[in-house]
């Protein structure tokens, strides 16, 4: 069984390598889009061209076998021979006149074709390009008969001439002294150019003639939009796994304990509002119920052999939720039955008040003066319990077992920070700061400390030497690994400090779902806790 859950935990996830693309959906779909209707758009536009196609049969006709002697044949070189003959000037001037063509040299009108000689075969394809479906059938026609005519005369000259040679050389005979054998061979051979005169030429035949075709061959929007969208889909999935190479943000719960070096004590998801009020009662987000009890007791279990009364919760930089998860934490603790002091030290962007619906007054550091006295400063927050939500459910004090009714529940007490005072690291790391917070210990089992960004300011330092221990929270999709990275030497430093592990805030509810081991069952995360302990 072990051996299946070790296999289960460690083995290869897909996700992990799909993750780059799924975090850039939306970036990949817009590229795809963009590139499809921009493809569309710019070949629906361009003129349409239309394509006509026909053939031309070269044969061995009695012209040809009368001038060669009957010692006639075709090969693929007579064949190409025969194709380029019908780029000739000649060729040119007969389909210009056929086609009425009036628009400038006749030789332009070789752009539109394309001549092709079928290897192995007496067949010449001709192809024409024309802006009009009927002037491409009727050009191409041209073409092909312009060529047939050609060569017919152009052979049918050649007989002719063949003939007069012979008839003049037959007349010199006196002069020459030929033989009566060579006399009667010149007389047949002009005798049997006579006859071939008379005949057809029958060079070339026209094989299919070009037929006008209502669909344009070029452009076809539809499927260059295809192919755009294809290669577009492949760029924008290399370039998704290239920006993910240099992302330096954490995007996985994984990230976030290779960045930080701690392990991951619960995964936050996402939901539309982390601070609900009911009336003046604050209380949880039913999605983050669940997840923060089990933080509660991730907490209990990371350290065993001694006791974890003053928690402090920090973060890199501002806006990563530290001061919602103190809320939170909070109300879970009072759930528990525990009496619990939320302690806001950061001075200079106070929030707590907003988050407790409190009195953002006199607070932490009109105490530390000794304006005030601990009794004084100290609010009494409302807050709701589950039981009190929802009556009908069982509510879970640490996410393991229902809560015993006979327990009478916890209470939460606000100190604010007060006024902002001109130096607020020495304020923070003073003795009084300490009398403080061991007068507030005697009378709360939990004491939550709300600090500035670790990375922003240096309140927090002192701090962490006052503190129990350490909570770190994070927020996916935003904190920089070099952040993590500094966030742990800072700690590192310190050698007091005792970081319990990260809170990895707004997870994506794929990511949680994925990631709802790290802080409900015994994984890994779980384990190295009770290493730690």
């Amino acid at each position: 069984m072990d051996q299946l859950t070790h296999s289960a935990t460690d083995g290869v996830d897909l996700r992990q390598y799909l993750r780059p693309i799924w975090g850039r959906k939306w970036w990949i779909l817009l590229v795809v889009v963009a590139a499809t209707a921009a493809s569309y758009a710019y070949y629906d536009h361009k003129p349409r061209l239309y394509r006509a196609s026909t053939s031309i049969f070269i044969q061995s006709s009695e012209l040809e076998q009368a001038l060669s002697q009957g010692a006639t044949y075709t090969d693929d070189r007579t064949t190409a021979d025969q194709a380029s003959l019908l780029t000739t000037s000649v060729v040119a001037q007969k389909v210009a006149r056929k086609f009425g063509y009036t628009g400038g040299d006749p030789r332009d009108l070789f752009r539109q074709l394309t001549v092709t000689p079928r290897s192995g075969q007496d067949f010449i394809d001709l192809t024409v390009t024309y802006p009009d479906p009927r002037g491409a059938a009727r050009l191409a026609n041209a073409f092909a008969t312009s060529f047939i005519e050609s060569r017919s005369a152009e052979l049918r000259g050649k007989v002719v001439r063949a003939r007069l040679a012979a008839e003049r050389e037959l007349a010199a005979t006196p002069r020459t002294g030929l033989t009566s054998s060579t006399r009667e061979s010149l007389q047949s051979r002009i005798r049997q150019l006579q006859a071939v005169e008379s005949l057809p030429s029958g060079v070339a035949q026209q094989v299919d003639p070009a037929q006008s075709n209502p669909v344009p061959f070029t452009p076809k929007p539809a499927r260059n939009a295809a192919f755009a969208a294809v290669l577009a889909l492949v760029f924008a999935i290399g370039g998704a796994f290239g920006l993910n190479r240099f992302d330096r943000r954490i995007r996985t719960l994984d990230d976030v304990e290779t960045a930080f070096k701690l392990p991951l004590l619960a995964a936050l998801p996402r939901v539309g509002d982390p601070a609900p009020a009911v009336g003046d009662e604050v209380t949880i987000a039913p999605r983050l119920r669940e997840v923060c009890r089990s933080l509660r007791t991730n907490i209990e279990l990371s350290a065993l052999d001694r006791q974890l009364q003053t928690l402090l919760v920090i973060s890199g930089v501002s806006g990563e939720g530290k001061s919602t998860v103190i809320r939170n934490l909070a109300i879970v603790y009072a759930e528990a039955g525990s009496r619990v002091a939320v302690v806001e030290a950061d001075v200079r962007r106070p929030t707590l008040a907003r988050l407790f619906k409190a009195e953002p007054g006199e607070g932490l550091t009109d105490v530390v003066s000794g304006r005030l006295t601990v009794d004084e400063a100290f609010q009494a927050v409302d807050w709701s319990r589950f039981e009190r939500e929802n009556p009908d459910s069982v509510a879970m004090a640490n996410g393991h077992g229902p809560i015993d009714r006979g327990v009478s529940d916890g209470e939460i007490q606000l100190l604010t920070s007060g006024r902002e005072p001109p130096n607020p690291p020495v304020l923070l790391g003073s003795e009084r700061m300490r009398q403080l917070l061991d007068e507030v210990r005697e009378d709360f089992d939990i004491v939550l400390l709300d600090s500035p960004p670790l990375l922003v300011v240096s309140d927090a330092v002192p701090l962490i030497s006052l503190a129990d221990g350490t909570i770190v929270v994070a927020r996916l999709g935003e904190t920089l690994r070099d952040a993590a990275k500094r966030v742990g030497d800072v700690l590192s430093r310190i050698p007091s400090a005792n970081p319990l592990g990260v809170v990895a805030n707004q997870v994506s509810s794929s990511e949680v779902a994925g990631g709802y081991r790290y802080y409900s069952y015994g994984t890994r995360s779980r384990r190295r806790l009770l290493r730690r302990s």
